[in-house]
C-alpha cells in the first residue's frame, strides 16, 4: 500500500507501518476489551489542552478524532487504490499520549477489497461499536453523541478526499469517496 499518497491528502489519512521506538503504542483491541487506562489518559489530555468546562466534552472532542482517523484510514485507501489495508482491532495500534491527529500503526501488510461492506465491517463494526463502548465505560456520554461524532467523522473524510481530488484533478477518487 502506497503510504506517502495515502499521508498526503492530510494527517488523518498517515498511517505508520511501524511503531515509533519508545512510543506507547497498543492495539485497540486491548481498549475494546476493557482496558480503559489509555483511554481516560487521552481524555485527560485533551481536557488539560482544551480547559473543557467539562469531562465529557474532552471524551466527546477525542472520540471525534479517533473516529475520524478510523474512517479515513479505510476511506483513503479505498478511494486512491481501491483497496483497504486490515484494520483488524489487534493490527492496528495506538498511542494515547501523542497529539492529534491520533498516531496509529498497523501491524500487517494484508489489504482487502476497498468496498462500501469492507468499509464498514471494518470500521463502523470493528472499532466504532466497541469503541463507542469503551468511551461510554468512561464516562456518560450520550450514545446519540459519539454515532453523531462517527457520521460527522465519516463525511469530513469523504470532503477531504474530495478535495484531494479536485486538487489533483482526479475524479475518480471524488467518485469513489462519495460512493
Amino acid at each position: 500500500m502506497d503510504l506517502a499518497l495515502l499521508a498526503s491528502v492530510g494527517g488523518f489519512f498517515a498511517l505508520r507501518a511501524t511503531p515509533v521506538p519508545g512510543g506507547g503504542h497498543q492495539p485497540l483491541e486491548l481498549l475494546y476489551a476493557g482496558a480503559n487506562a489509555p483511554l481516560t489518559a487521552r481524555v485527560d489530555k485533551v481536557a488539560a489542552r482544551l480547559a473543557a468546562p467539562e469531562r465529557r466534552v474532552a471524551a466527546s472532542i477525542a472520540h471525534l478524532g479517533l473516529a475520524a482517523r478510523l474512517w479515513s484510514l479505510a476511506l483513503g485507501p479505498a478511494a486512491l487504490l481501491g483497496r483497504v489495508p486490515d484494520l483488524g482491532p489487534g493490527l492496528l495500534h495506538w498511542d494515547p499520549s501523542a497529539t492529534s491527529p491520533d498516531d496509529l500503526w498497523l501491524a500487517g501488510a494484508a489489504e482487502l477489497p476497498g468496498t462500501a461492506a469492507v468499509i464498514r465491517e471494518q470500521v463502523q463494526y470493528g472499532h466504532l461499536v466497541p469503541l463507542a463502548e469503551a468511551f461510554r465505560r468512561e464516562g456518560n456520554i450520550s450514545p446519540r453523541l459519539l454515532w453523531g461524532n462517527a457520521g460527522s467523522a465519516l463525511a469530513g473524510a469523504v470532503r477531504e478526499l474530495v478535495a484531494f481530488a479536485r486538487a489533483q484533478d482526479r475524479p475518480d477518487v471524488a467518485a469513489r469517496a462519495r460512493a
